[in-house]
């Protein structure tokens, strides 16, 4: 490039041979840069208004002028000029705007990390001044509020996260946590000390397990795992006050697992614990208060009563149902109970005998497997002989456990003849002249067989 000038004169003097005073005024009042040389100006614009920008219209030469718009003069702006309407310089026609003139930027991938002074960069002036953005647009991104910088999974570029996505299950494990430094070297001094919230529900934090903490009767047998309380713990040995301390005692040796239906117990000398089965394993009960009669009879044929004869209880009230508990063999069934009958009659005594009978039987079995009577009192009036008594059988009968459940029915009534009508539980509306509420009873125990 050769020597040049920065600018045009307004008037060119050198054709003279000599110049007066308003052509040297012309030569520099009108003084224009070459078309390659450009220039600053510094003016306020209204940013507002869109007004008091450089008028490029009357001063072509402006569009390669750079603007310092000192509307904010403690933060002045530099601007350029940023195109034509026609992009044909011979014949332009300018952009007149406000919005003509830019700031001025630097182009893309300019600027270079060694182009940056460390610290130079910072999140933020204070604390209510922020110097990065989230969004280029400087907006809100209320979507992305308490999010946090993190490196992503390749360990190269920056990314933001919701901290709940860096916090989700199995990413932080308690194995991965640690006191702080001051705390391990306390040689031990946060042992024993459990990780709780505080009583105000805020922060967490280490405190000594205190077993007072725990309510009365929280501990359910769910909470404890299988084979953790031994029988050394049951009592503490620091206790005491009378009767035998469990942790004195010798381990269980004789059965370890012990048998079905057996107890713990103290032997004879209270050295040990010794399994146990209690003679009674369980008791079945019935009763049967209301007053009743039938009109089956059992004959007097010398044969074994049938489940057909003689007459139920009303709804078969004193039915009993059993399931052993032991096995077929390992038990037995003591049936026990007492019913109350009633006989009325005119009879001679020579020629017939009368007696009430209860018999026992096995729900699905013909024949009884027991049978009680007693003969009624007799007693003799000026004219005939007459039966008008209450009678009260016992019963007391054993049989075997065969392993399942048995149902066992009581069956009452006369021995066939003149009577053929027996009361149960009688009272005075059946003319026996009595008040007396009596109940019958019927009792089946599993007890446990002995050779």
């Amino acid at each position: 490039m050769s020597k040049q000038y920065d600018f045009n004169p307004g008037l060119d003097l050198s054709s003279l041979s000599s110049a007066n005073l308003s052509q040297i005024v012309q030569a520099i009042a009108q003084i224009v840069p070459l078309s390659n040389i450009g220039g600053v100006i510094c003016q306020a614009g209204n940013s507002t208004l869109q007004s008091g920008h450089p008028d490029v219209v009357q001063n072509p030469r402006f569009i390669r002028y750079l603007w310092i718009d000192i509307e904010n003069i403690t933060n002045p702006i530099f601007k350029r000029y940023k195109s034509y309407r026609n992009l044909t310089p011979e014949s332009p026609n300018y952009d007149s705007t406000y919005e003509a003139w830019v700031a001025a930027a630097t182009d893309d991938d300019a600027i270079l990390a060694n182009m940056v002074k460390a610290g130079a960069v910072t999140l933020f002036d204070n604390a209510a001044d922020p110097k990065i953005a989230n969004l280029f647009s400087n907006a809100a991104s209320a979507g992305e509020a308490n999010y946090i910088l993190r490196l992503d999974s390749n360990g190269q570029w920056v990314e933001i996260v919701s901290l709940y996505d860096v916090l989700a299950p199995n990413k932080v494990t308690l194995d991965s946590l640690s006191l702080s430094s001051a705390a391990i070297t306390g040689a031990g001094a946060y042992k024993n000390y459990i990780l709780k919230i505080n009583s105000a529900g805020t922060h967490i934090g280490f405190e000594l397990f205190d077993v007072n903490s725990i309510a009365d009767l929280s501990l359910t047998n769910g909470k404890i795992a299988a084979n953790q309380i031994t029988y050394d713990k049951i009592i503490p040995s620091s206790e005491s006050g009378g009767g035998i301390s469990i942790h004195r005692l010798s381990p269980i040796t004789e059965t370890p697992n012990g048998s079905k239906m057996q107890t713990l117990r103290v032997n004879t000398g209270a050295t040990a614990f010794e399994y146990w089965t209690p003679p009674i394993l369980q008791i079945k009960s019935a009763t049967f208060s209301s007053a009743a009669s039938g009109t089956g009879t059992f004959p007097a044929d010398n044969t074994i009563p049938q489940i057909s004869e003689g007459n139920s209880v009303t709804g078969d009230a004193l039915d009993i149902t059993i399931t052993p508990l032991l096995g077929s063999g390992l038990s037995v069934f003591r049936i026990t109970g007492i019913m109350h009958l009633g006989l009325k009659a005119v009879i001679d005594p020579a020629a017939f005998n009368y007696y009430a009978i209860v018999a026992i039987f096995k729900e699905g079995t013909n024949d009884a497997l027991g049978v009680f009577q007693t003969t009624p009192h007799v007693y003799v009036d000026t004219s005939v002989y007459r039966v008008n008594h209450i009678m009260s059988i016992p019963i007391d009968l054993e049989i075997a456990n065969l392993g399942v459940a048995v149902t066992i029915k009581p069956r009452y009534g006369p021995l066939s003849g003149v009577i053929d009508t027996c009361y149960l539980n009688p009272d005075a509306a059946a003319a026996f002249g009595l008040a007396i509420g009596y109940v019958s009873r019927l009792e089946v125990a599993e007890i446990v067989k002995t050779v």
